[in-house]
């Protein structure tokens, strides 16, 4: 076995989705998640076949450049590669709804543990996971979510 492999199957892999259901929240204006049985064993077709259908922006999800950038990078375009590498989760929970955080947050967290450096994954907590519900209970989580702050993006693309 080569080393990489030795090196994955020992690493911690930490699953961060949200199970794609039906009644999911998906922000109002995009397209809901949709899950339709197209071959059943109750029906006797001997297998099993559904056809899923949602947004791009539907669950757990990274967002493409293209997002918010025109002319950026659609998601097929991003080299798998980029979203590997060493993880470091920084706690933001402290920080207030409907604000950001920025620099002055990350360099905190840096003082604590250590820099951030190149091609590592930085991964925010805000929280917010916990908001997560099914409908009717979901609006709590599309609604007042703190976020990062221009600056301090900037500052992780200067890393």
């Amino acid at each position: 076995m080569t080393t990489l492999w030795k090196q994955i199957r020992s690493s911690k892999i930490v699953e961060l989705n949200h199970l794609h259901q039906t009644s999911m929240p998906v922000w109002p204006t995009h397209p809901k998640f949709t899950r339709a049985d197209n071959e059943t064993y109750a029906a006797g077709d001997g297998n099993y076949n559904c056809q899923l259908i949602m947004g791009d922006h539907c669950g757990t999800h990274v967002d493409a450049p293209s997002h918010f950038i025109e002319g950026g990078k659609t998601i097929e375009d991003i080299d798998v590669r980029q979203l590997m590498g060493r993880g470091l989760l920084l706690d933001m929970r402290h920080i207030a709804p409907c604000t950001t955080f920025g620099v002055k947050d990350i360099q905190h967290w840096e003082n604590e543990f250590g820099p951030i450096e190149a091609d590592d994954i930085v991964i925010f907590r805000t929280g917010w996971h916990d908001k997560w519900a099914l409908k009717p209970n979901h609006r709590a989580f599309l609604q007042d979510w703190p976020g990062l702050s221009a600056d301090g993006a900037t500052y992780l693309i200067s890393k």
